[in-house]
């Protein structure tokens, strides 16, 4: 959704205007003028160093002058150090001190009969009164201070107090009276030179464009802030300024944009000590994160800003914040939270009075008593959210009140209902950007479907995805375009449904297929922008988090090393503070990761988009391509070969079918046979292929190139089980794995460019931990004439970039680690070198680093626990975790085609599957290099069957769990001259049962 709520940066940028003329004596004042030289000096000291924020230092001026104001008896000057006082607090965020400060200047000069600083004091209460949420005290203190103005004939001065009233009023929604004092202000500024009130009234008229959902102008008003702030050096307005940017950008669907100015606005926010300026910020990049989908990286800005905000003791913030919060939790399923948390928000958004914020809480809460099923209350909220967005008439809230009506209505099934709410937000559309376009034209598809009118409701529903893909496109992070479209699965499911219905199968297909994680694709058919900060500066900032993440990894290995040798409560307390301190760093490295992509974007220039057409082209008569789809009730599966497209439709539950294959994964992918594992097999086997093969759509198909969906990643297909033959799947076909369609041509089309002509380079970093992992490289390695076997410590992470770029093939038998709750550090482990942030050979090669190689190989087997797992394979299933693996990875990287597990490994069966595919690979081609079609894939295929017929090996666990992602098949060797890898190491004795994975 658009980012809502409060602007902060904008009410932070007119504060700041008030306290400009805090500090500067309107037109005709007198002031301290009479005061001694080093009094005068003392407040000129003090002013420079409060506008360079040097905040103890302008203290301690001021503090020197009031104290010899006092001795000297002057009380107009003792008023103004206390009103100064004031604003050094206020600009600490210390607002009950700001208080105090001010009522005393204004007690003082109320008692002594002065009027010059009168309006100064009022208009710096009035908007302490703002940040504090108490917006009516801001609008009265803001009236009086006008009218002290207007009375001294100080035009200067009743302008700032019309815009300090005007966004006391944008607050509580009046928006047409806060227009026209932002209006009435603006030619005052201009006519009399006030250049930083110039530039600071149109950022605030900007703020005001983008709340009432007119983002278009509110980029015009902030683009000619620019010439003015920048004549007043009016180094808080150009940070105001970006913050509104960043906001006014994503409400025209411009994620990219947006994230890069409130990431510039946040850097500068922290680096100046603007904690409330911070905090919205934080907020708002919290919001396109949320719309993105990258829910646990927003829930964590926005408990930094809700933390923030509390400190600050700003309650309407926060409630603002909270409501954020309750919305995302509202999407991952966590109803009871999200209830509580809007019901707090709403309550506190009626104290204060802001009214707009208060309509998109009732909202909200409209949502989450429907989804408890409580209709009446639902009914009521959004009845109340209606009569607000009448009171607030404008555009973006009139907008926001139909298309929520239209979901809720859309929830209960009333097509009349949604028509009604589509109707009355046609008008006012232009108003939420693309945003509520894709919303509005997925709604207006579903009403139509409803009523079975289907031509309409592809049409709608096609508009919907163009909307989604746009938004999609500007996204400069592979993940948040991941993940963007991934939680706005529905609206391509609504497409290849209505299509499926119209009977045209193609399409429907080609729609399934867009709606997949297509990082890979965009990668290959992408160029990397050159805007954006420099690579020395991203690279600097990389090692400073990288830097960290060495040192606190260090440490708890000297912890864990040390054992329990020490007390037991320190021992676990210790633990506990550095494994959450690495995750927080592991988090902001992330975070880092995707801002320099923001800033740096990928332009997009063609082939990612799924061709029926050029993927049956790339089928060899004997593939079928079997691409499935989830709908919540049923399971499509698209079989393509080079003669035609079928489709079938499955019911099915579809949480039932992932209870279904975490039992399948649990009961296969353990050491110890299990009578009931046959069954699920089978039960699985009917779910995914009985329909197909029964139809005959699949005879004759010796490959069978799988396209998985969801929670279908982590079956274990070879092992799929025909309960009327009794045999496994991967008896009688070759599979092979893609992350989509339309990747097939794609990755066949770079198959067939040049490749390193050295052949094979096997690595086992760890002989004492995995004795079996020596036999294994050795083995590998003397399978080909000039295979390399590195060992023990040679077998470093600089020895592996070296082997992806020149080898061919390249087999790490080594521990793999799955990291759950950060996937991009999920990694290989290798010998370590020269450890340490400044050099990438610490012993971890994680995804985050594998994402930026340039791999060479044709094949890269991952020789591990779990290598082919995405961070999810092992909780809770969701979609759009393309991204994020080692598999997709080392794709997207180069290699040509991954074998990876999915699940745990023992050492001896894993140097024994090895073993015997390697031995398959040399078979089918001269020196490693297999012409045929799938030959990789078919060499899996045979070692497999051999495994399964071997009693000692025959249990799905050895062999079942390795996967081959990619086509295939290799490209043509380069001339490159080979370089000497020598093999330094002897074995020990053999061990038995060792997991190649750490926990």
């Amino acid at each position: 959704m658009p980012i809502r709520g409060r602007d902060l940066a904008a009410a932070l940028g007119a504060a700041l205007l008030a306290l400009a003329a805090a500090g500067c004596r309107p037109t005709g004042e007198a002031g301290p003028l009479a005061a001694p030289t080093d009094q005068t000096e003392l407040f000129a000291g003090g002013e420079a160093a409060y506008w360079a924020a040097e905040f103890d230092s302008a203290q301690a001026q001021f503090e020197r002058a009031l104290a010899q104001a006092r001795s000297e008896g002057d009380r107009a000057a003792e008023a103004e150090a206390l009103t100064w006082l004031g604003g050094v607090a206020y600009r600490r965020a210390d607002y009950p001190a700001a208080r105090e400060w001010l009522g005393r200047s204004l007690d003082l000069q109320q008692r002594h009969g002065l009027t010059a600083g009168l309006w100064r004091a009022n208009n710096l209460l009035g908007l302490v009164s703002f940040l504090e949420d108490r917006y009516y005290d801001a609008l009265d203190r803001h009236a009086l201070a006008a009218e002290l103005a207007d009375a001294a004939r100080d035009t200067v001065s009743l302008a700032k107090s019309w815009n300090n009233q005007a966004l006391a009023l944008t607050e509580l929604g009046d928006f047409d009276r806060a227009r026209r004092l932002f209006l009435q202000a603006l030619p005052v500024a201009r006519s009399t030179g006030q250049t930083l009130m110039e530039g600071r009234v149109l950022v605030n008229l900007g703020m005001l464009a983008v709340r009432t959902g007119d983002p278009e102008s509110a980029l015009r008003y902030l683009g000619e802030a620019e010439g003015p702030i920048t004549a007043a050096d009016d180094v808080m307005g150009r940070l105001n300024r970006l913050g509104q940017l960043g906001t006014a950008w994503a409400s025209m669907g411009e994620p990219g944009r947006a994230i890069a100015h409130l990431d510039s606005a946040l850097a500068e926010a922290r680096a100046r000590d603007q904690l409330d300026e911070a905090a919205s910020n934080l907020s708002h990049m919290a919001s396109v994160y949320a719309d993105a989908g990258d829910y646990p990286r927003a829930l964590r800005l926005l408990d930094e800003s809700l933390a923030l905000q509390t400190g600050l003791g700003e309650t309407g913030e926060a409630a603002a914040t909270l409501l954020r919060t309750a919305a995302i939790h509202l999407e991952l399923g966590n109803l009871d939270v999200a209830r509580a948390a809007t019901e707090r928000s709403v309550e506190s958004l009626r104290a204060t009075g802001d009214r707009l914020d208060q309509m998109h809480g009732l909202l909200l809460l409209a949502r989450v008593t429907l989804e408890g099923g409580d209709t009446t209350r639902s009914a009521r909220h959004l009845a109340e959210a209606e009569a607000l967005a009448r009171a607030l008439d404008a555009p973006a809230p009139r907008l926001a009140v139909a298309l929520a009506a239209a979901r809720l209505a859309d929830h209960r099934g009333n097509a009349d209902a949604m028509r009604r709410a589509l109707a009355g937000a046609a008008a006012f559309l232009a108003a939420g950007g693309m945003d509520a376009t894709w919303e509005y034209h997925w709604l207006a598809g579903r009403a139509a479907a409803r009523d079975g009118n289907l031509r309409a409701a592809e049409a709608a529903a096609v508009r919907a995805v163009e909307a989604v893909e746009r938004i999609r496109g500007e996204f400069g992070s592979g993940l948040l375009r991941t993940r963007y479209q991934s939680v706005r699965e529905a609206v391509y499911r609504d497409l290849v449904d209505v299509r499926l219905r119209l009977g045209r199968v193609a399409e429907a297909f080609e729609a399934a297929d867009q709606s997949r994680g297509r990082a890979l694709l965009d990668h290959l058919a992408s160029v990397r922008s050159g805007s954006g900060p420099t690579a020395r500066e991203l690279a600097e900032e990389e090692r400073q988090h990288l830097r960290q993440i060495d040192n606190l990894t260090t440490a708890l290995a000297r912890v864990r090393d040390a054992g329990r040798r020490v007390d037991e409560r320190a021992y676990r307390s210790e633990i506990g503070r550095l494994t959450a301190d690495l995750e927080q760093v592991r988090n902001d490295y992330g975070l880092a990761l995707v801002r320099a992509e923001e800033r740096r974007p990928l332009a997009l220039v063609g082939g990612a988009r799924p061709s029926l057409a050029r993927v049956r082209a790339a089928l060899a008569s004997d593939e079928a391509l079997l691409a499935y789809y989830l709908f919540p009730d049923r399971l499509v599966s698209f079989v393509v070969t080079a003669g035609a497209v079928r489709h079938f439709s499955t019911p099915v539950d579809r949480a039932a079918l992932a209870t279904r294959i975490r039992v399948a994964r649990e009961l296969v992918g353990r050491l110890e046979p299990s009578r009931s594992a046959p069954q699920a097999l089978e039960a699985l086997h009917e779910v995914l292929l009985g329909d197909a093969r029964r139809a005959g759509a699949l005879t004759g198909a010796g490959t069978i190139i799988v396209v998985l969906h969801g929670e279908l990643e982590y079956v274990p297909f070879a092992a799929l089980r025909d309960s009327a033959s009794g045999r496994y799947l991967v008896e009688d076909v070759t599979l092979l794995h893609l992350p989509s369609a339309a990747a097939l041509p794609v990755l066949r089309e770079r198959a067939g460019g040049p490749r390193p002509a050295r052949t094979t380079v096997a690595l086992a970093p760890f002989p004492q931990d995995l004795p079996h992992s020596v036999e294994e490289a050795r083995a590998v390695a003397e399978t080909f004439p000039d295979g390399q076997a590195v060992l023990g410590p040679q077998a470093s992470e600089r020895q592996v970039r070296d082997a992806l770029r020149d080898a061919r093939t390249v087999h790490l038998a080594t521990h793999g680690v799955l990291n759950v709750r950060n996937p991009l550090f999920s990694r290989v482990e290798l010998a370590g070198g020269r450890a340490g942030a400044e050099s990438p050979d610490d012993g971890r090669l994680e995804v985050h680093e594998v994402n930026r190689l340039a791999v060479g190989a044709d094949l890269v087997f991952l020789s591990g626990c779990e290598t082919g797992l995405g961070p999810t394979g092992t909780t809770v299933f969701s979609a759009g975790e393309d991204y994020a693996t080692l598999v997709r990875a080392f794709l997207h990287a180069g290699a040509g085609n991954v074998v990876a597990t999915l699940w745990r490994v023992e050492d001896r069966g894993a140097a024994e599957f090895a073993r015997r595919f390697y031995r398959e690979v040399r078979a089918a081609g001269a020196a490693g290099r297999p012409a045929e079609p799938a030959a990789l894939g078919k060499a899996l295929a045979r070692a497999q069957r051999e495994m399964l017929r071997d009693p000692a090996w025959a249990a799905p666990y050895r062999w079942a769990g390795y996967r081959l992602t990619g086509t295939g098949e290799t490209g043509e060797p380069a001339r490159l001259a080979a370089r000497s890898v020598p093999d330094q190491y002897t074995a020990g004795a053999a061990g038995h049962g060792t997991s190649r994975g750490h926990p």
